[in-house]
């Protein structure tokens, strides 16, 4: 009994391919079937398939429509200028009847702006004769532009020995047995000559003269200088009156 079921459905198992085709060929047979019978006539009991393609564009072809745009204005400027009229102008404020007078007028100098030098300018004030300067009057004989202090000492030396042995000294001094020493001032001017002599101090007034006039007897030397400019120099020396 079971070998015999065994059998069968070995059978059945071997057919399985052919059945598998049947059913397959059945389904696709149903398919074309129903595809024949729902096909849809248009128009003269033709079939979709056989409308001329002209027909079938000319039913699609839709009308072309044409939107005209509207023409936009430009806006309008509504602004408005108004004018307004000049202001009438103030009058004048009336006149003081007693002004004041103007106070002297500023004045402002101003240079040549190119620069021209003045062709008269005013010469500087002379400051006076000075005590030191940068080159001292000296003897011709005693210039040494190497050495200025050396220079200067050499013609202080040669002053004093010209004062000295030019002066007098008073008999009536003298015999009364008054000495001392006489201090002295002077000036050598721009042109090297000696002005303005001085008596500083004395023991007594009759040296004077003598001093004076062996100052006054001293050479010519070269005036000192100032910054390239000539200057006056005032010098003071001592006069020695000793008796022997």
């Amino acid at each position: 009994m079971n070998r015999s079921k065994k059998t069968n459905e070995a059978d059945l198992e071997k057919k399985r391919g052919v059945f598998f085709y049947i059913g397959f060929a059945a389904a696709l047979s149903f398919v074309m079937i129903a595809l024949e019978w729902t096909s849809v006539e248009y128009g003269g009991n033709k079939a979709y398939g056989e409308i001329p393609m002209t027909d079938i564009m000319e039913e699609d072809e839709l009308p072309v429509v044409r939107i005209e745009r509207p023409k936009v204005e430009p806006p309008k400027d509504n602004t408005r200028f108004i004018i307004a009229p000049d202001p009438e102008p103030e009058p004048d404020p009336d006149p003081d009847p007693d002004p004041e007078p103007d106070p002297e007028p500023f004045l402002v100098e101003i240079g040549d702006p190119f620069g021209s030098e003045d062709p008269d300018p005013e010469p500087e004030p002379d400051p006076g004769p000075m005590m030191i300067v940068e080159i001292m009057p000296h003897f011709a004989d005693c210039e040494n532009v190497v050495d200025r202090d050396a220079q200067q000492a050499c013609t202080e030396k040669r002053i004093i020995q010209w004062v000295q042995d030019h002066v007098k000294y008073p008999s009536h001094l003298r015999d009364a047995g008054i000495e001392g020493k006489v201090f002295a001032s002077f000036v050598i001017d721009k042109q090297g000559s000696i002005t303005n002599v001085e008596i500083l101090r004395t023991p007594h007034k009759d040296f004077n003269g003598t001093v004076t006039q062996a100052i006054n007897s001293i050479p010519e030397m070269t005036p000192g200088s100032q910054q390239g400019r000539k200057a006056a120099v005032i010098m003071t020396i001592p006069v020695h009156f000793k008796l022997n």
